[in-house]
């Protein structure tokens, strides 16, 4: 679909989910996404190998060796219009300033925006996308994190 109320352009946005998967090939896996096929024009949830991939289509941030089969891990990504925060299990594992610029066309659970076979191989739970760059406190919460931090939730 397109939905005509999610976040687009430079706006803050978050995208957030549990997922599982059932194949680490070398290849791109996407778990979820949103957005249109072109450099910095969607955003995503994904993988390829082991790795842990968020980004704008293109231009992406991550984390390796994330993965493995047959666990669950909470995945987060936020955009406050000018940096890229990527969480894993509720803990900022990569960020970076990036010039993305979403254009609404397709928003798909399990694959990426484009045409190819860059379909996810296992389970996806609790999808959400905020109007908002969730903060740390949030994503962590969203998590299950329960333990105290330096700032409370």
């Amino acid at each position: 679909g397109n939905p005509a109320d999610w976040p687009a352009g430079a706006e803050p946005r978050s995208m957030c989910a549990w997922a599982k998967t059932e194949d680490l090939t070398a290849t791109w896996h996407f778990a979820v996404a949103y957005g249109f096929a072109n450099t910095n024009q969607a955003m995503f949830i994904g993988l390829n190998g082991t790795g842990l991939y968020g980004g704008g289509y293109g231009n992406d941030i991550s984390l390796t060796n994330f993965w493995e089969i047959g666990v669950w891990h909470h995945v987060a990504l936020t955009y406050d219009g000018t940096t890229a925060r990527l969480y894993a299990d509720g803990v900022e594992v990569a960020s970076a300033a990036k010039a993305w610029s979403l254009v609404r066309s397709r928003a798909r659970i399990g694959q990426q925006v484009n045409d190819l076979n860059e379909f996810w191989n296992g389970s996806v739970d609790d999808v959400r996308i905020y109007s908002q760059a969730l903060s740390p406190e949030e994503v962590a919460a969203l998590s299950g994190q329960t333990t105290p931090r330096n700032k409370p939730f």
